[in-house]
């Protein structure tokens, strides 16, 4: 099991100060080829973990041989533990897909506009923002607010203050597209795509992209996964805090069922209402990008957006103390669901010693007993 890292002030600054020694790093060293595979030998670890992992366990439970021959050890005790063939073809299975997507990305002009690139880079994508979020936690609104306005202000400042510093090139534009776009006249670079001039200008793949729908120039929409997991930090922080109060309300009450349907259970708390604010962002971020004509940082807008929206809710049904400080039923629930995967774990083991003792009985029952045969009975 995951074990779960709780973020603090200092880690948000340390995540400040790493974030822009490593942005600063990649835009005087230009190596953004080993950015590219390190980040797909990253991204295949968590698609073993998150796509076929999951995909291969529910294959073999469709058939007691495929279950048997999953649990089986492909690797002893010399690698120091027992490696199966389920955890083996999983990892197997996702490296030949980042393999595949490595070369297709390193040998392309341009691999965006190849489908099975762009679709492999979402799902690689998504599986390391599933897996950061799973880890990675929020346990105040205090922590997520020196975080968010640290970022907003670190998006701010690479967007649109280091033109001024770098003769009017922005480092975070820079980076994003590889060292810039290309220097040619774009008419010329749709004839003579492999010329000097022409080349350059691919994002580093740290980012969803969608091809534009309905637009005759063709291009992409792009979103970092940054982007994505530090709003998402607060999501899951209005997500769990919202059912650790369910859980309680249960516990305290002693019925089984939430009251109400889904859509009243989880209006009524913060995690819906943040993230219908976290698409409103989006929605602005993407209507500034058409009326300004250049690129904008997103959390530009989803910082005050989703942020502004859990102030103004804690404040609202007055727990905007608590839940600034470290609300205490984010502890009582967690324990609630300890508690619970505890118990049924436990119902687990006791019901397969059951089955288990069951058939030894049946096959001690089964066994008949032969009488020895006499020397008279064989004259």
């Amino acid at each position: 099991q995951e074990e779960d890292l709780v973020l603090t002030a200092w880690h948000a600054l340390a995540f400040l100060v790493f974030s822009s020694g490593t942005l600063f790093l990649l835009f005087l060293t230009e190596i953004y080829t080993i950015v590219t595979i390190a980040y797909g030998i990253g991204c295949s670890g968590a698609v073993a973990q998150r796509v076929f992992y999951p995909l291969y366990h529910l294959i073999g439970r469709r058939t007691r041989t495929m279950a048997k021959f999953w649990n089986k050890s492909a690797i002893g005790n010399r690698c120091g533990g027992e490696l199966s063939w389920h955890v083996l073809l999983s990892t197997f299975s996702a490296y030949l897909l980042g393999a595949t997507w490595l070369y297709v990305g390193l040998t392309q002009l341009h691999p965006e506009t190849n489908a099975f690139f762009w679709i492999t880079q979402d799902v690689m994508g998504c599986c390391v923002c599933v897996v950061f979020l799973s880890i990675i936690k929020l346990q105040s609104i205090k922590v997520g607010t020196i975080l968010l306005v640290a970022l907003f202000i670190y998006d701010i400042f690479f967007v649109f203050i280091t033109p001024l510093l770098f003769n009017g090139e922005s480092v975070m534009i820079t980076v994003a597209t590889s060292g810039g776009a290309p220097a040619g006249d774009p008419n010329f670079c749709e004839k003579y795509p492999r010329d000097d001039d022409c080349k350059g200008g691919n994002p580093l793949p740290m980012l969803l992209t969608v091809p534009r729908l309905f637009d005759y120039l063709g291009g992409m929409s792009l979103l970092g996964l940054g982007d994505i997991v530090i709003p998402g930090l607060l999501l899951s922080f209005t997500a769990r805090y919202d059912e650790a109060k369910r859980l309680i309300h249960l516990a305290e009450s002693n019925v089984v069922e939430y009251e109400g349907n889904f859509l009243q259970r989880w209006s009524a708390g913060y995690f819906v209402a943040t993230t219908l604010a976290y698409g409103i962002g989006l929605i602005m971020a993407n209507i500034a990008v058409y009326v300004m004509k250049m690129g904008q940082p997103a959390l530009l807008y989803l910082v005050p957006m989703c942020l502004g929206t859990v102030t103004g809710l804690g404040w609202k049904k007055g727990e905007l103390r608590e839940i600034w400080k470290g609300p205490r039923e984010l502890e009582v629930g967690a324990r609630i669901v300890t508690n619970v995967n505890n118990a049924i774990y436990a119902s687990q083991v006791n019901r397969r010693r059951r089955q288990q003792q069951a058939q030894r009985q049946e096959r001690m029952d089964g066994e008949v007993e032969i009488p020895p045969v006499s020397n008279a009975n064989m004259t």
